[in-house]
C-alpha cells in the first residue's frame, strides 16, 4: 500500500499569556502543521496578525449565550473573515442563530487535538475537504492518538504509533 499524502492543522491553537502570533505560528510548523490557525477566545486579534500569510486561516473560539437562557456555550469557528467575526460577536447572545450562521458561513467545528485531511495545497481547499468530511481528526491522550474516519469512501490514515 502506497504513502498517502495528508494535510496537517491544529484546530485548536491557543497559548495564554503574551506569546505572539509570530511565536505560536513557528510553534506549530515545528509541530509539522501544513497550515496554521489561532482559535483565541472571542479575539481575532492574534490571527489577523498573521493571517496574510498563504498558510494561515482565521479562527475564533466564540463564547455564546444559549437562547432564552443565561447558559453559556462555546464553539470554535473556523474559515471566519473580520466581518463574520464581527457578526458573531454583535449575536453571542443567540448560541442557536451563531450556530447556524457559521453552517451557512464558515466551517463546523471540531473539538480535536488535530485534523488531517488528503494533501491541500491551500488553506481553503483543506477547509473543503473538512466540510466535505474527507477528513480524520485526533484526540490526542497520553500517547496515543484516536482517529475519527469521517468520510464514505473510507479515506483512512495509518495509525500514530
Amino acid at each position: 500500500m502506497g504513502q498517502v499524502a495528508i494535510t496537517r492543522v491544529d484546530m485548536h491553537c491557543q497559548a495564554p499569556g503574551a506569546a505572539s502570533a509570530d511565536e505560536l505560528y513557528t510553534r506549530e510548523k515545528r509541530r509539522g502543521m501544513d497550515f496554521v490557525t489561532i482559535a483565541d477566545r472571542d479575539s481575532i486579534e492574534r490571527v489577523a496578525q498573521i493571517a496574510d500569510r498563504p498558510d494561515v486561516f482565521m479562527s475564533v473560539e466564540l463564547t455564546a449565550c444559549r437562547r432564552d437562557s443565561m447558559e453559556v456555550g462555546r464553539v470554535l469557528c473556523y474559515g471566519i473573515s473580520a466581518y463574520d467575526h464581527g457578526w458573531l460577536q454583535r449575536h453571542r447572545h443567540d448560541l442557536e442563530l451563531c450556530t447556524a450562521y457559521l453552517r451557512e458561513h464558515a466551517e463546523p467545528p471540531p473539538h480535536y487535538a488535530y485534523t488531517e485531511t488528503p494533501f491541500a495545497e491551500t488553506p481553503w481547499e483543506f477547509l473543503r475537504h473538512v466540510r466535505r468530511g474527507w477528513s480524520e481528526v485526533h484526540t490526542l491522550r497520553g500517547n496515543a492518538s484516536f482517529p475519527i474516519p469521517s468520510h464514505p469512501d473510507n479515506f483512512r490514515l495509518p495509525l500514530a504509533s
